[in-house]
């Protein structure tokens, strides 16, 4: 994600996990292969472990030979998603698009602090409840809610010892590191993250079914495309660049793709008078080509 220079930092680099979704963020100078592995490295590995898949899309910063080394060493799968097609990574897209909203909300038009905000953007993020779980990413982590400023204000310390609550109920400190209790507690931890585990799985499940009707009703095609076909290939520019609206909606310009393969994930290798491109697409952004005397 690129934002406005600040204090050398000029990118945002974003990881989700989807399951929790947690999400870990730092602000960057480039986006060198050095500091992205440096990121995954100490925000995401040493924090919380090493990941089983790791999915990102085609940028030079993750496709080099230093992260493919730090994934070998973790045991890391990689996955890349195709070329211009964000919503087979749209977590972490959604992501940045909230980051980007909460920094103007902020901030106004100070623009220029958003570095001194991100982490704290996160914390909101991480501890308000997600509609897909119907839990905080900070109690599906942790399994319990935050301690927040206004939960301080709640509990008071009274004799040495002693901590009482404003529900009249005393703790006691020597209850607290006993052992017989300590394991009570435990086991109830334990079952408490089972249970919650089961929930959030039951819930993810739920909204990724209402999310897929969602998305089919406004993305409906009838293209169907087979190996051979004559296509043309949606230019990304029009959407993302600046200047982009005096491009060409479709491209190339001269002549059409044929379709060399076709992969069960939806993508596709296209050839291009007689030479096969190395970049597989997806079959969303093709349309088919007809001549013009048909």
């Amino acid at each position: 994600m690129t934002l406005p220079v600040v204090d050398n930092m000029k990118y945002v680099v974003v990881a989700i996990d989807y399951f929790s979704k947690w999400s870990d963020a730092r602000a960057l100078p480039d986006k060198s292969a050095e500091s992205v592995a440096r990121f995954l490295y100490d925000d995401i590995i040493c924090r919380h472990g090493c990941p089983l898949i790791h999915i990102t899309d085609q940028g030079r910063e993750f496709l080099n030979k230093l992260i493919s080394e730090l994934f070998r060493l973790t045991g890391t799968k990689q996955r890349v998603t195709s070329a211009y097609h964000p919503q087979a990574n749209g977590l972490v897209e959604r992501q940045n698009r909230t980051i980007k909203n909460c920094f103007l909300k902020v901030l106004q038009d100070n623009s220029n602090k958003w570095s001194y905000i991100l982490q704290g953007v996160l914390f909101a993020h991480r501890t308000t409840q997600h509609t897909s779980t119907n839990f905080s990413p900070f109690q599906v982590l942790y399994p319990r809610e935050p301690v927040l400023p206004v939960d301080i204000c709640n509990l008071k310390s009274t004799e040495e010892g002693m901590i009482i609550s404003d529900d009249l109920s005393i703790i006691s400190y020597d209850d607290v590191f006993d052992k017989v209790v300590f394991h009570k507690t435990f086991e109830k931890m334990l079952n408490m993250r089972s249970i919650m585990e089961d929930k959030v799985h039951t819930n993810i499940e739920n909204a990724q079914v209402r999310q897929r009707v969602s998305y089919n009703k406004r993305h409906k095609t009838d293209s169907v495309f087979n190996v051979n076909d004559k296509v043309l290939l949606r230019n990304p520019k029009r959407d993302d660049r600046k200047g982009g609206w005096s491009s060409l909606p479709w491209k190339p310009k001269i002549g059409y793709y044929i379709i060399d393969s076709i992969n069960s994930n939806k993508t596709c290798v296209l050839m291009y008078r007689g030479k096969v491109m190395k970049t597989r697409q997806n079959l969303s952004n093709l349309k088919h080509y007809f001549d013009k005397d048909v």
